[in-house]
């Protein structure tokens, strides 16, 4: 895999490079070496790494500014990484602090689903995989841009 991403990653016209392999394959590991080995490379050329993914777990940045940090490269981190999070993070770390911003007119039975799901979310004897079922229901399921509007 690492081969491939030097292979395909360093040519001069790049269009997407979609990586399906098993879990446990080790993509995540491979993908981190392969941004902090080569960010400063890229820099250079006003190219951009760009790593997308439909799940958090699947970027661990904490891990990746252990990296810059142990090379003493942590400005670096805050110069050239930026994590871009879904807009259902930003929606569940903020809503209930909203809520009494947000017009009444506003506040119809999926905004009320929203702010259960949202309260649930808060419990943290709840199972890891029940409030991934509820970010997923959230996702899919809620009117999220309408809220944000």
């Amino acid at each position: 895999m690492e081969e491939i991403l030097n292979q395909y990653c360093k040519q001069d016209n790049l269009g997407l490079l979609l990586l399906s392999m098993a879990t446990g394959s080790g993509k995540t590991y491979i993908v981190l070496k392969f941004i902090h080995s080569n960010y400063k490379e890229f820099a250079k050329q006003k190219r951009k790494i760009l790593f997308i993914t439909n799940l958090n777990k699947n970027l661990p940045i904490d891990e990746l500014k252990k990296r810059f940090i142990a090379n003493g490269n942590e400005e670096d981190f805050e110069k050239y990484v930026l994590f871009i999070d879904s807009n259902v993070e930003p929606v569940i770390n903020n809503l209930l602090k909203l809520d009494h911003q947000i017009p009444d007119k506003f506040k119809n039975k999926i905004y009320l689903q929203l702010k259960k799901y949202i309260e649930m979310l808060q419990n943290e004897q709840l199972p890891s995989d029940f409030k991934e079922n509820i970010k997923t229901d959230i996702r899919k399921n809620m009117a999220l841009p309408y809220l944000l509007c």
